[in-house]
């Protein structure tokens, strides 16, 4: 497990270098709570065998740094700054979604120059197979927008590194948007990123499709996120409301405590 500060690799003098190819899953964690949930997700990756390196990036919001390194589930864990976009008042999503602000700290997976190819994704999802294959992967591929398909969901990323700068998904979309749209094999399958409410909102096309979901994203506020779910540890229960999906996520939250 290393742990690093800096920011980009240093330039190398030899003029011919052959680049090794390196490859990992990242995720990125703005205070402690991001970083227990980036650890559930990287579980679910274990749990179905990944054969890639994780890393987790982590900024000075992070306080528990030694505790989430000693569970040993990530690879490598960098710090990185955090990203804010100014406040504006006039702004209705800061009311409703006030962590938008740091959303742009995903800024900060093409800092890690020492890979040549990431697959980053959101906290907040739950891996169900084997996703090991989006490496093959053009940059940049990405599942569809759940409430308008018509954009991209940044929430899973195949990237390639010392290419392009990017933010968060407007400006990804912005930049990358025409080319997602127009060239097929960038639109990832919807289900490597199943937005969560497709299992509550459209059963039909689920109940059809559920055995070929490989990743489920909690994504946006029309459903609630698994953490918020209560959980009785005397009776060690979810409440009666937890589906298959929560309890997914609250069985490999649990095992970070039994670890």
């Amino acid at each position: 497990m290393k742990v690093k500060n800096d920011h980009r690799s240093k330039p190398c003098s030899t003029p011919h270098l052959r680049i090794i190819k390196r490859e990992a899953f990242a995720f990125v964690a703005t205070d402690d709570k991001y970083a227990e949930r980036a650890l559930v997700a990287a579980l679910s990756l274990k749990k179905v065998q990944t054969t890639k390196p994780m890393v987790l990036i982590c900024t000075p919001g992070v306080v528990s740094i030694s505790r989430f390194k000693n569970f040993g589930v990530f690879d490598e864990i960098v710090m990185r700054p955090e990203l804010n976009i100014p406040q504006n008042d006039q702004n209705p999503n800061l009311l409703l979604r006030p962590w938008i602000t740091k959303t742009f700290t995903k800024l900060n997976i093409w800092t890690l120059t020492s890979y040549t190819k990431i697959v980053y994704l959101d906290t907040d999802v739950l891996v169900l197979k084997n996703i090991d294959d989006l490496f093959q992967r053009d940059e940049l591929s990405a599942g569809p927008e759940d409430l308008w398909p018509d954009v991209f969901n940044s929430g899973v990323l195949c990237v390639k590194l010392l290419l392009f700068l990017g933010t968060d998904q407007g400006l990804l979309n912005d930049v990358y948007g025409n080319s997602w749209r127009t060239v097929p094999i960038r639109r990832l399958p919807y289900t490597y990123n199943m937005a969560y409410s497709t299992f509550k909102i459209y059963r039909s096309a689920y109940d059809r499709y559920k055995d070929e979901v490989k990743v489920v994203h909690f994504l946006g506020t029309l459903e609630r996120k698994p953490w918020e779910f209560i959980f009785n540890e005397s009776t060690n229960q979810l409440e009666p409301e937890a589906d298959v999906y929560v309890k997914k996520w609250w069985k490999l939250h649990q095992s970070l405590s039994n670890g």
